[in-house]
């Protein structure tokens, strides 16, 4: 099996770190307490000398390939330039713009690498173990009882909120469970991952995971029907062990399930995002064209993100920034469908990934933020590379 060169991995380790470990925050546990535009300059800082250590290694062979993936996010990066120039208020929100920098370096950064599928599994693998021990953790050291209820609002670790850990967990794990050979490392990953996402007790997390277990499942060429029977078994029984921990952890889940196909508590499942969608809507029907800039969070409620990718591309940059933002997403999947034959395991985990983060996207505001695009972008510009070796 061929093997990623040293500065590449050494690169993927930097990316790995910055994600865990670097925060706004102080935490009990080892963290890098930086601000978030530093810790974006940081990993630029880390693709920019990967790429000058290649081109000299390289002896001036070194050339860049780029693609319609490549020319819609420089497209982007461009818009919001001006739409930052001509509102001086989104300098509030530079750490927005430069995600939407990185996410242009990062992507045709690893559509250029020799990268091989066992460096992107240790670093899931890595980033995954270090995001379940912290919250692990934070869950100990919550010291709430046995209210569930109460350890949501208090679980935090450097990527961030309960939710925002199963957002990055349902973009890492694909990855872990169809590129790792050994089966225990496997199981194990599997039903820690489970227990996390329990635990974090984040519900569009909950259902999503669960979406991602049966993609994976039904991928499997030998006994898939087995292995979904075993794994909801086990599904089954962790839950179980948590409700009888919790007194109202098994009550609130279902209420908040419920809630979701019932339009009458949709309010309730929705957990105060309506309010919010509908003033984005608001600011959307303003300016629907430019969109309100990345200051339009001025004008939201207690300053929140819109909780929906559709609406954030359309109130930051109108119907041109979701169309810029829309179509290399686009361009990714229907390229994967029609090739879906051809798909290596990677490829696959890639998809099943990017499909169901743009579906937890719909209610949680993941997309947006400079860690998450960074490793959204980067699996997705290493999956369409020719260079990637298994």
């Amino acid at each position: 099996m061929q093997k990623s060169n040293k500065i590449t991995i050494i690169s993927l380790i930097w990316i790995g770190t910055i994600i865990t470990f670097c925060s706004v925050d102080s935490f009990i546990y080892p963290t890098i307490k930086i601000n978030i535009t530093v810790q974006a300059i940081l990993l630029f800082v880390c693709l920019l000398c990967n790429v000058i250590f290649n081109k000299c290694n390289t002896r001036g062979n070194f050339c860049f390939k780029v693609d319609m993936i490549t020319n819609f996010l420089l497209m982007r990066v461009v818009y919001y330039l001006f739409l930052i120039l001509l509102n001086p208020n989104s300098m509030d929100y530079l750490s927005n713009y430069i995600a939407m920098i990185l996410d242009f370096f990062v992507y045709v950064w690893a559509i250029n690498q020799f990268i091989s599928e066992k460096s992107i599994l240790r670093m899931s693998e890595i980033i995954v173990a270090i995001m379940e021990l912290q919250t692990l953790i934070a869950v100990i050291t919550a010291n709430v009882g046995s209210s569930m209820y109460l350890l949501k609002s208090l679980i935090n670790i450097p990527v961030g909120a309960s939710n925002f850990i199963t957002c990055f967990l349902i973009l890492m794990f694909p990855h872990i469970y169809m590129l790792e050979q050994n089966k225990y490392i496997k199981c194990f990953f599997t039903i820690s991952t489970v227990i996390t996402i329990l635990l974090s007790r984040s519900t569009s997390g909950f259902i999503i995971f669960l979406l991602l277990i049966v993609l994976l499942l039904l991928n499997e060429r030998k006994y898939k029907t087995l292995k979904m029977i075993a794994f909801f078994i086990a599904f089954v029984c962790v839950f179980i062990v948590i409700s009888r921990q919790s007194s109202d952890y098994l009550t609130r889940l279902i209420d908040n399930i419920a809630s979701i196909f019932n339009n009458s508590n949709i309010d309730r499942a929705l957990n105060g995002r309506d309010r919010v969608y509908q003033e984005s809507i608001n600011l959307i029907l303003k300016k629907p064209i430019f969109g309100n800039g990345f200051a339009y969070r001025n004008e939201i409620t207690e300053n929140l993100m819109t909780h929906n990718w559709i609406l954030e591309a359309t109130v930051t940059g109108g119907l041109i920034g979701l169309i810029l933002f829309v179509v290399p997403v686009f361009i990714y999947i229907f390229k994967n469908i029609h090739n879906w034959k051809k798909l290596s395991c990677f490829q696959t985990a890639a998809f099943f990934a990017v499909i169901c983060v743009l579906l937890q996207g719909l209610v949680e505001p993941s997309l947006g933020s400079i860690k998450f695009d960074l490793l959204f972008w980067l699996l997705i510009g290493v999956s369409n590379s020719k260079k990637i070796m298994r």
